[in-house]
């Protein structure tokens, strides 16, 4: 089987994964993960890519932002019903 998540060109091939860190805290009944996922872009030219990060529907994102070189795009996370979130990008000039 073919995995699906994470960084994938618009080629839908994946884009190398470099390293990646965890950090969890558990407090009473919540979780609260912070993963740092770093990728390598080994081609010669820009590359144009989505992000794609499945999650259960008892999930919430409350933060997701992606440093590219010195830029940081922080995404407005909204709630769009309750059990299913929209990410919205906005680069940071």
């Amino acid at each position: 089987m073919m995995n699906c998540c994470g960084l994938r060109s618009s080629q839908k091939e994946p884009v190398p994964l470099k390293s990646v860190e965890v950090e969890l805290e558990v407090r009473d009944h919540v979780a609260t993960v912070v993963s740092t996922l770093n990728y390598e872009n080994k081609e010669d030219k820009p590359l144009e890519a989505v992000f794609v990060f499945p999650l259960p529907g008892d999930a919430a994102v409350c933060h997701f932002s992606a440093k590219i070189g010195q830029t940081e795009i922080v995404a407005e996370v909204k709630e769009k019903q309750k059990v299913s979130w929209t990410v919205e990008m906005y680069s940071i000039q």
